[in-house]
């Protein structure tokens, strides 16, 4: 059985929130990891299937962030519809329902 992406093209997404630590040590430094650590929204551009190193197919989106010039590519799971944002973020930090 085939499953379908979780995404189509020109549909607005958000990357999935995470939990990150920093450990900066210089106030350059946290400066920097504050500049790369912004949430980020974009449109997918394109969809594809790559196989990983066990030979299994894994679904990557093509994703044109807003702030970028070129679009990058990233698993499905790590992204989210805008429209979800917010209950992704609920259950990161208040855990599942």
């Amino acid at each position: 059985m085939k499953t379908e992406f979780k995404f189509k093209v020109g549909q607005r997404v958000a990357e999935r929130p995470r939990i990150k630590q920093n450990l900066c040590s210089t106030p350059e430094a946290y400066e920097l990891y504050n500049k790369c650590s912004e949430q980020r929204y974009g449109v997918v551009v394109g969809l594809l299937t790559k196989k990983n190193s066990r030979g299994q197919n894994r679904k990557f989106v093509q994703v044109k962030w807003d702030n970028r010039m070129q679009p990058s590519e990233h698993e499905q799971m790590r992204i989210c519809a805008v429209a979800s944002l917010n209950d992704e973020v609920k259950s990161l930090f208040l855990g599942h329902d």
